[in-house]
């Protein structure tokens, strides 16, 4: 896991553009599990960590130093992707790429697909946040415990604890929701 040193942070804070880049890719799947823990769509989590990063940027002079940029980042993520959920409910609307047209695809496996997708959206928002990210951030994005611990500040030990109890309140919680059955003609 790289860390970002003073230097680079005192030289994106004077305007450095290729310093704050750099910042950017060594942080970035940090601050995309954190969005995609708290929002269900990809494409809208990569939306909230272009404008965390836009609003990192604005305001670098209130992150207190480098050893504490990758929390206050998270925080800046998850005020972004909060905020971006209150906007999306507000709106209210269906978006177009759930309305599917006829096709060559089955509308029944369809169905499986958006029912599966639900419960484990549904399931995953049983757990507490920081299960949320241990769990995005191991299972998807491939992070090792020791990476997570670092990221988040805990020890190695906790973040397998807490993984282990995600996985099972995830279990728990696909296995109470009863599957989709589809009646056989």
């Amino acid at each position: 896991m790289q860390h970002i040193d003073r230097q680079l942070l005192d030289a994106a804070r004077e305007g450095d553009r290729d310093a704050f880049e750099q910042i950017v890719r060594t942080h970035f799947r940090i601050a995309f599990a954190t969005a995609r823990s708290i929002v269900d769509d990809p494409a809208d989590a990569e939306d909230v960590v272009q404008d965390a990063f836009v609003r990192c940027w604005q305001r670098l002079s209130q992150c207190s130093g480098p050893e504490a940029f990758a929390g206050w980042l998270r925080s800046v993520v998850r005020s972004v992707a909060l905020n971006h959920i209150e906007r999306e409910r507000v709106r209210a609307t269906r978006p177009l790429d759930e309305v599917h047209a006829a096709g060559p695809a089955s509308p029944e496996t369809d169905l499986d697909r958006a029912l599966l997708a639900d419960r484990l959206r549904a399931a995953l928002r049983t757990l507490p946040q920081v299960q949320q990210e241990i769990l995005l951030l191991h299972e998807l994005e491939g992070f090792r415990h020791a990476d997570i611990a670092n990221l988040l500040g805990i020890s190695t030990v906790m973040s397998r604890k807490h993984l282990s109890h995600a996985r099972k309140r995830m279990r728990r919680a696909l296995q109470s929701v009863e599957p989709h059955r589809r009646a056989v003609p």
